[in-house]
Formats: C-alpha cells, sequence, structure tokens
C-alpha cells in the first residue's frame, strides 16, 4: 500500500512538473495552481485506479456527496478566485462535471431487490458518462481553462479522469472484482503482453485498410526523443486514459450489470461501434466512415484487452495505437 501510494505520488509530481515546463504560464500564482491540481488529478486517478487502494478507500464508506462537492466545486472556486475563468463558467462547471458526479452516485440508492431499481441505476450511470464524454470533447468545455496559456486541452482531460476516477470508480469500482486478471491501472508484464497482442491485431486490420484507402498516409516524424517519450506520456494521460474510463471501466461494467453471459461478449462489441460513432466529427467528409470503421476496430481491441487484463491493458494498448499512429501515419 505505502509503496504504491510512494510510486503513485512520484509519477504525479514527474508528470505536473512536466505540464508546467512544457507550457509555463505568465506568472508564479498560475503555474503553483497548474502544479498542485495537475498533481492531485494524476494522482487520484491512479491511486482510485489501482485496486489494492481502491478496495481501502471504499471501505471508508466516505459521503458521496462530499466528495462530488470537493471534486467539482472547490476547484472552481479557487479557479474563480485566481481568474482562471469568469463567474459565467460555473453555469459550465455544473452541467459537465457536477450533473455527471451526482448522476454516478445514483448508483449508491435504493435497493437491488427491486427490478426498477437495479436497472434504472445503471441507466443513470451512463448517462453521467455520455455527458463526461461530450465535455471531453472540449469544444463545449475549452472556456473552462481559457485563461491557462495553452492549457486548456490537457487541464480539461486530466479534470475528467479526475471526476471519473473519484465519482464513478469509487463507489461502482473502477475494478470488476470479479475479474481477478484486472489489477486496475497497476503495470504488469502479463498485462503489457496481453496489450502487445491486442495491438498486434488492430494494427493488421487498420494499417492496411487505412493505407489502400488513402485514409492513412505513412509519415514517420523522424528520431524525436521528446516527442517520443512526452507523446506516449500525454497520449496515456490525456486521451487512453479518460476514453478507457469511460468506454470499458465505466459503460462495459454498466453493461455487465444488466446483460449475462454471451450478451455481455456482444455488448463488448456494440459498446466498441458506439466508442468508434463518436469519431464521425473528427475527420473529412470522405473520410468519416474510415475513420468509424478503424476506431470501431481498436474499441474492439481495447474491449477484449480489458476482459482480459483488466484496465492497464486496455489503456496500455489505446495508447500504443495512438502513440504508434502519431509517429508514424498522418491522415491526409
Amino acid at each position: 500500500m505505502k509503496k504504491d501510494i510512494t510510486v503513485i505520488a512520484l509519477v504525479s509530481g514527474i508528470a505536473a512538473t512536466l505540464v508546467i515546463l512544457v507550457e509555463p504560464q505568465e506568472d508564479v500564482i498560475k503555474n503553483i495552481i497548474v502544479w498542485i491540481f495537475s498533481a492531485w488529478w494524476i494522482f487520484s486517478t491512479l491511486a482510485i485506479s489501482t485496486r489494492r487502494i481502491s478496495k481501502i478507500i471504499r471501505s471508508w464508506k466516505v459521503n458521496p456527496y462530499l466528495l462530488v462537492s470537493l471534486s467539482t466545486i472547490l476547484p472552481e472556486l479557487i479557479f474563480l478566485l485566481a481568474g482562471i475563468n469568469q463567474p459565467i463558467d460555473t453555469f459550465l462547471f455544473l452541467i459537465w462535471y457536477t450533473i455527471p458526479a451526482i448522476l454516478f452516485n445514483a448508483e449508491l440508492r435504493g435497493n437491488d431487490e427491486n427490478r426498477f431499481i437495479k436497472y434504472s441505476r445503471p441507466i443513470f450511470s451512463s448517462f453521467g458518462l455520455i455527458l463526461l464524454w461530450i465535455g471531453f470533447d472540449h469544444r463545449y468545455t475549452s472556456p473552462l481553462f481559457e485563461g491557462l496559456k495553452g492549457l486548456s486541452y490537457l487541464m480539461n482531460s486530466l479534470w475528467i479522469a479526475h471526476v471519473i476516477s473519484i465519482n464513478f470508480g469509487y463507489w461502482v469500482g473502477v475494478i470488476q472484482d470479479e475479474n481477478m486478471h484486472d489489477s486496475g491501472i497497476t503495470p504488469s508484464l502479463e498485462g503489457a503482453k496481453i496489450a502487445f497482442i491486442h495491438l498486434n491485431y488492430a494494427s493488421i486490420v487498420i494499417v492496411p485498410f487505412g493505407l489502400l484507402t488513402g485514409f492513412l498516409v505513412w509519415n514517420p516524424i523522424g528520431f524525436d526523443p521528446q516527442e517520443i517519450i512526452i507523446g506516449f506520456i500525454g497520449i496515456f494521460l490525456t486521451v487512453a486514459l479518460q476514453e478507457e474510463l469511460v468506454f470499458r471501466s465505466g459503460l462495459t461494467q454498466l453493461s455487465d450489470k444488466v446483460f449475462t453471459n454471451k450478451s455481455r461478449e456482444i455488448m463488448l462489441v456494440v459498446i466498441a461501434f458506439g466508442f468508434g460513432l463518436t469519431h464521425w466529427n473528427n475527420e473529412r467528409p470522405e473520410f468519416v466512415v474510415h475513420y468509424i470503421f478503424a476506431a470501431t476496430v481498436a474499441g474492439i481491441a481495447y474491449a477484449f484487452a480489458y476482459r482480459k487484463g483488466g484496465l492497464f491493458s486496455a489503456v496500455l494498448t489505446h495508447t500504443m495505437i495512438d502513440w504508434i499512429w502519431k509517429l508514424f501515419l498522418t491522415r491526409p
């Protein structure tokens, strides 16, 4: 437990320092605020997503609405006082962060013996996840961090991972307790092997398809240590982690509460297709279908990596696919 916390704290501090080094702010106060919140959001996300720590914290049975308040209201007040955003942005915070957090806590309410309550609660939580996913698009939430130079995307991404892990992962469980292969976000050699296998499964389909249709173009960036190292860390913490928390740890767990046996495996593909559809507005019109297909295939690989190796395998598979794409391929 102590070793886990020490490692997570070290990783969080280093990552927060990288944020400041890559995008320094205009004044010392903003740099301090960025470092503190980056470190805390990363630390809390990784800690809650670590199986051993998660079980201990959940046993404390803290009032869920206290967590909602602390994780979504307190930072907003600090941002207002520091001039990072404006009072009108408080409304956006409520829509994209506080309301989803409250919807997640519907999972605690009621008795599972009541059939209506049993099946309606996952629906409320799913709606909360979808709201967060829309916020992750950044078009609607970008004003929240406009007072920070160059960090609107990064801060929003770290914030969303924090909200999901604290307010969803804490109660429903980022980890499927019945899945003994899932040790949360804790790295393992076995999890890395599973990720590498599923990376190859997805690449065998996506890369030839992309190159043959013109959707992808071979365009290696050359050897750039900063791009290689920081690019990998950035994708892991600001893209892959968020998307896997929403689609695999979130929606997959919720569907498992409703469906059984073979239906669960079918739902993995359905959720992967939903993941693919969310990419429809990220591409030129002539390549929209291509992107949806590629993202769906990747989503299926992430889903089965999650089933076999847990959250770490899913996030690592996702990171490697996006990272290799960034280093060697481009879209015309």
